[in-house]
């Protein structure tokens, strides 16, 4: 490879290396990784600075604001208020928040509908005395779902959308990825529903605090790992994708 290539690799196994390090907020990392691209002149300025115009990173920005104003309003908990009610349990919790979370995530794009979420399943849980940790992650999954069933459902979508106009002229319709999202949303919508409550642990039972305890001892392992080989394995990481 030439000298340009190695140092755009390094950049990027530094840019993997910070975000496992988690010491550093994420914009600032990517600013770092941008800036340092830039100054090295490893791509032209275009290039480099053209994903701040494209159509999906501004469509799912302008949607933040669109969640927020729903969230500081109230609508988005009074709608929650109206469908989900104070549930008995964690796992009637997810049975309800899920499809509500499926069907917005689809016109309303998933980020920002997790992030307007968030806040709302905290009241919830204090509300009915229910364990929000066991609600996130089928919230995280219906919002992916649901927002790969449109085109403005998920910010992957926009901006291959864009790509696609840029390069081809080809515009993409709304509902284009639907015949493939839906089908695939309601079959694998299935496991998180019925199957991820026993994952995190629901009721209690013993397979679930099992799989609790994996989950969160892998957490606790990678961070008091060493950075060398917190970056080892980072590089690692980039290097096998580069192969592929």
């Amino acid at each position: 490879m030439s000298v340009d290539a190695w140092l755009t690799l390094g950049i990027i196994i530094a840019l993997f290396a910070a975000l496992v390090w988690n010491r550093f907020p994420t914009w600032v990392v990517f600013v770092v990784a941008l800036t340092a691209i830039v100054t090295l002149g490893l791509a032209p300025e275009s290039a480099a600075m053209g994903g701040f115009a494209n159509t999906g990173v501004l469509s799912v920005v302008v949607l933040f604001v669109v969640a927020e104003g729903m969230y500081r309003t109230g609508a988005i908990s009074m709608l929650i208020d109206k469908v989900v009610g104070l549930p008995p349990t964690e796992r009637a919790a997810n049975l309800r928040i899920q499809p509500l979370t499926a069907t917005g995530s689809a016109f309303l794009n998933n980020t920002p509908i997790v992030a307007m979420l968030v806040p709302v399943i905290g009241d919830l849980g204090r509300s009915a005395r229910l364990q929000t940790s066991r609600m996130y992650m089928g919230v995280s999954f219906a919002s992916v779902l649901g927002g790969s069933s449109t085109l403005i459902g998920t910010s992957t979508n926009l901006i291959i959308a864009g790509l696609v106009l840029s390069t081809y002229g080809q515009t993409l319709g709304i509902f284009f990825p639907t015949l493939i999202g839906v089908p695939a949303g309601l079959g694998t919508g299935l496991l998180p529903a019925l199957w991820l409550s026993a994952l995190v642990g629901i009721g209690g039972g013993a397979l679930g605090a099992g799989y609790s305890r994996i989950i969160w001892g892998c957490r606790d392992a990678l961070r008091r790992m060493p950075m060398a080989l917190r970056l080892l394995l980072a590089a690692g990481a980039v290097a096998g994708a580069y192969a592929l």
